[in-house]
């Protein structure tokens, strides 16, 4: 799911295996609910940790003028 460079977030924004709006109610699913939350949460939260590491390079980078992330999340430094 892609998301805008900066702004509000939903934790399923960072998900890459589950493409939900929002994180469901487990109660509604019985166990299986609680394992859908659990392995979604689990997922996008992997991704959040990858977001927030690549956006605290990018905002506290002194060493570049301009940065550019790739599609993988690897930053690309630009000196010009």
């Amino acid at each position: 799911m892609a998301r805008p460079s900066f702004g509000y977030y939903k934790m399923t924004d960072f998900s890459k295996s589950f493409d939900y709006n929002e994180v469901p109610d487990p109660y509604y699913g019985g166990s299986a609910g609680f394992e859908l939350v659990l392995d979604l949460l689990e997922d996008a939260g992997e991704e959040f940790f990858k977001f927030v590491e690549i956006t605290s390079k990018l905002l506290f980078s002194r060493q570049s003028k301009s940065i550019m992330i790739n599609s993988t999340g690897e930053i690309i430094r630009h000196t010009s």
